[in-house]
């Protein structure tokens, strides 16, 4: 439009329904300059009416007639006006032709009217003929480079009659083209009928219809619809009329409006809807409080629009104070607060208050201030909670440890929490793990097979339990049992990892210990039976060996033979009976001992075995306890730990015995599976040899294991101390380094006399050389056939009758049936259903006071209380000499009964 006007060669203004001038061109700017004319009275904003109404003298009455027509032109009820005035420059006087004509309807204003007002120099014709011609020529360059896209179009046929440089740049047709169109070529297809409405309306209204401006859907060429705001009104064209149209692209802008629209209806719908408290504010006045208040405060927004002061009297008189600092805020941008405000029925809650400004001020010149008012009770108290877990977490014995989700590859997820248990057990702070992985802990003796378990677990995100290796900061490796749970969020995403790890150290070294031990056990119930069948082999090899040699000359082959069978025999004797001390079968006869009297009595032997090159040291505890110990066995057990130490130490080196009293509460006793709490002394014997691997130590006391070299021990020594520190109801461990020596503690439970009012006596003396039997009649009961034959040669040698029998029940029938049996000698362990000392119990009902000797290749848990032979019971050990059996035959004859009706 403003080109339109600055092309015209008259002076030209455009004035709204009021007069008010809105345009105008620079022929007018020019013209007012020439008369001394200020803009401010004549110019844009300048009322042109009330101007020409304020003109006096000669011109008054030019100047009324011209603004009744101006006013009638703006109302409709003339097409134009037209009135010609002289005006006098400062030099000359100049004649004018002023003409009114309507002009389209206002883009801001719909309803309004406007008039343009056009001053023409009228000298003389032909110098107005040429202006009017120059003004064609320029309103047609106009038209031609006008940046908007132009046309006009015939209102009946809807064809193109002419159409700008801008029109065929943007809709993509050239020249040609649109003179062969019409209007309906450019609209879509369901436009059509609204387009067809429209010019029949223009037509009925030809002459007198105002300029129209509508919004439409145009088409290009390409097929792209675009939104389009006309400006259309009716011009004379050649004769008749046409319609001049100017087409401006808002599709952006429409874009625009429509996504303003949308977004403030969000913004409507979300306020309304959110549980959160949005409010605006412009100083003291609140503009605005979404629906959300009345459920967050319990009061009404009538109430608050009545006077928006009031929400403050709702605060927790506690929090006013602060609240009113905080609003003194506000001119400064806004305020962040919690406080709490008081509900009608008097309950309390706690809002988060959060206020930013939305403008740099209003139109008023206040501050305008956005707020978002929550609920945060629920959190306050969740947090209350959280920290009271917090403080539960933090001193827990139980380590607890959160990472991230994700990475499972290197680096790993990293570490985001960890408790105070965690620092005392590994050594690090806080500070030195935060952003670091759980990886840190590992080290070499961490279980790579296990970790692979634990890592698919967690590809899987399935919670996962596992027994690992980690380390202190200080290399220190201690096991840890965890339990590891995925986290996820409200939306079902996994974010976190929660281990929950417990230090199991102790727990497992008690666990290796039981393991231990039940394999030791295990190998001792094995070696149990092996000795007792073997025991029942060296019997009749010994015993026929001894009685071969007594037979054959002294100097003859045979005697050598027979003596050599009698040796070799005695030997796997001697190492039957190691394998059952370590099995714990050994019949012990325990005294109260004294450990430093018995190392210091054993000294000279120690000295004299072990050699010069070894310095024995001992090292004496005043007031030592007592133990209740089978000395004989105590004595091999320190003489195989001095020979073992010797071993380790070659070239020389110091052996120490050190003892002491040991006291174990339930917490000390943790640490040996096998002892209860009580009193103890402890016996140990440290060398400064060689040490043993670490990786050997779980297998030392296992019989024939040996870290000597081949043929330089049988691997019994440690197996046969174990077996009877065990049966002694005590415990051994050992500990051992390379390079830095062996050290073996014997711990031995503490003994007084006065706590069972009875000790085992000493073992008596030598007794005489035995007397043989005269012809006593002795019942002979054994299982092996072979052992049974012997025994028979042995007791009819040594002159007693015998009657044999191979089972319990057999035997039985034979008491019944004989009166002349004058002595039980049976075999302990005894297929059949019946043992040796049920057999002896029956025949005690049948025969009270018949004497009973046991024989046995271990001594059988029927016989023993603790490893100990019951008072009263005599019991011949497999193998025996033929002088131990006569020897026994005749304490069994001349003793007390051996086992009484009722005795247990």
């Amino acid at each position: 439009m403003q080109a339109l006007l600055e092309a015209l060669p008259a002076e030209a203004a455009l004035l709204d329904e009021d007069g008010l001038v809105v345009a105008i061109n620079a022929a007018w700017r020019r013209s007012a300059a020439a008369t001394g004319l200020p803009l401010s009275q004549a110019g844009l904003g300048a009322n042109y009416l009330a101007m020409c109404d304020a003109i006096q003298g000669s011109n008054a009455e030019r100047a009324s007639s011209l603004t009744q027509g101006i006013r009638r032109v703006l109302a409709g009820e003339l097409p134009q006006f037209a009135l010609d005035y002289p005006s006098h420059a400062p030099y000359q006087q100049h004649w004018f032709r002023l003409s009114v004509t309507p002009c389209n309807e206002s883009q801001l204003k719909p309803q309004q009217r406007l008039a343009l007002v056009l001053h023409s120099l009228i000298e003389d014709h032909v110098q107005q003929g040429d202006a009017v011609r120059q003004g064609q020529a320029r309103c047609r360059a106009v038209f031609e480079h006008h940046p908007l896209p132009m046309w006009v179009y015939d209102p009946c046929s809807l064809r193109f009659l002419a159409v700008n440089a801008a029109a065929v740049e943007r809709y993509g047709y050239s020249v040609q083209e649109f003179l062969g169109m019409t209007l309906a070529d450019i609209r879509p297809a369901e436009d059509l009928p609204a387009l067809l409405a429209n010019v029949a309306a223009q037509m009925a209204g030809q002459g007198t219809a105002p300029d129209e401006r509508r919004a439409w859907r145009h088409r290009l060429r390409s097929g792209t619809l675009i939104d389009v705001e006309i400006h259309s009104r009716s011009i004379p064209w050649e004769g008749g009329s046409a319609r001049l149209v100017t087409a401006q692209d808002v599709t952006e802008r429409e874009r625009g409006a429509k996504a303003l629209r949308e977004s403030e209806l969000r913004f409507r719908q979300i306020t309304e809807a959110i549980s959160e408290v949005f409010w605006l504010s412009e100083g003291d006045r609140m503009l605005y409080v979404s629906p959300g208040y009345e459920a967050l405060w319990g009061r009404s927004l009538a109430s608050l629009e009545l006077d928006s002061a009031r929400w403050f009297e709702t605060i927790h008189p506690e929090d006013q104070k602060r609240v009113a600092e905080a609003l003194s805020l506000q001119a400064g941008g806004g305020f962040d607060i919690e406080y709490r405000i008081l509900w009608p029925d008097g309950g309390i809650r706690w809002i988060a208050d959060r206020a930013f400004a939305v403008s740099s001020a209003s139109p008023t010149g206040e501050p305008r201030i956005a707020g978002i008012a929550r609920d945060i009770t629920a959190e306050r108290e969740s947090q209350a909670r959280l920290k009271l877990l917090e403080t539960a977490v933090a001193r827990l014995n139980d380590i607890v440890l959160i990472t991230e989700a994700e990475p499972f590859g290197d680096p790993g997820p990293r570490i985001v929490f960890v408790n105070d248990a965690f620092e005392r057990r590994t050594g690090y702070t806080r500070e030195e793990v935060i952003g670091r992985t759980p990886r840190l802990l590992q080290g070499p003796a961490t279980q790579r097979q296990e970790l692979d378990r634990i890592r698919a677990a967690l590809e899987r995100w399935e919670p996962v339990r596992a027994e690992l290796i980690n380390y202190t900061k200080a290399g220190e490796p201690f096991w840890l049992e965890l339990d590891i749970v995925p986290l996820a969020n409200e939306a079902g995403w996994y974010t976190h990892w929660v281990a929950i790890e417990r230090d199991i150290t102790e727990r497992k070294l008690v666990e290796e210990q039981l393991r231990q031990s039940q394999r030791l056990e295990s190998l001792g119930q094995l070696t149990g039976g092996v000795a007792h069948d073997f025991n029942n082999l060296l019997t009749v090899m010994l015993g026929n060996a001894e009685l071969l040699a007594e037979q054959l000359p002294d100097d003859g082959l045979q005697k050598r033979l027979a003596t050599m069978i009698a040796a070799a025999a005695q030997r796997g004797a001697d190492l039957t009976q190691r394998l059952l001390a370590f099995a714990r079968k050994q019949a012990l006869e325990p005294r109260s001992v004294n450990l430093d009297s018995l190392v210091a009595e054993m000294n000279g032997l120690i000295r004299r075995t072990l050699g010069g090159h070894i310095d024995v040291t001992h090292v004496q505890t005043p007031d030592l306890w007592s133990t209740l110990v089978d000395p004989m066995q105590l004595e091999n057990v320190l003489l195989n730990l001095g020979i073992n130490a010797r071993d380790a130490m070659p070239g020389g080196g110091r052996l120490t015995f050190t003892t002491a009293n040991l006291r174990l509460d339930a917490a000390g006793v943790a640490a040996y599976a096998d002892l209860e709490p009580g009193d103890f002394v402890v016996l140990q014997v440290v060398d400064t040899g060689c040490g043993i691997p670490t990786e050997l130590l779980p297998r030392v006391f296992e019989p024939f294991f040996t870290t000597k070299e081949k043929g330089k021990g049988t691997g019994l020594g440690l197996s046969m101390a174990y077996g009877f520190v065990k049966q002694s109801q005590g415990h051994l461990d050992i500990e051992s380094q390379i390079g830095r020596g062996t050290t073996v503690r014997v711990i031995l439970p503490a003994h007084r006399a006065q706590d069972d009012g009875a000790v085992a006596p000493p073992p008596a003396a030598t007794a005489a050389p035995p007397r043989a039997g005269t012809g006593q009649c002795v019942l002979l009961v054994e299982d092996e056939a072979a052992v049974r034959d012997f025994a028979r040669d042995q007791l009819e040698r040594l002159g007693y009758r015998v009657i044999e029998a191979s089972d319990g029940p057999s035997a039985l029938t034979v008491l019944q049936a004989r009166a002349d049996i004058e002595l039980l000698f049976t075999d302990v362990m005894m297929p059949g259903g019946m043992s040796g000392r049920e057999l002896a119990e029956a025949a005690h009902r049948l025969r009270p006071g018949l004497p009973v000797l046991y024989t046995s290749g271990y001594a059988a848990d029927a016989l023993t209380k603790d490893g100990q032979l019951e008072p009263g019971v005599l019991l011949l050990g497999k193998p025996y000499r033929h002088a131990d059996l006569a020897s026994k035959l005749q304490e069994a004859m001349g003793s007390a009964p051996s086992v009484r009706e009722g005795s247990p």
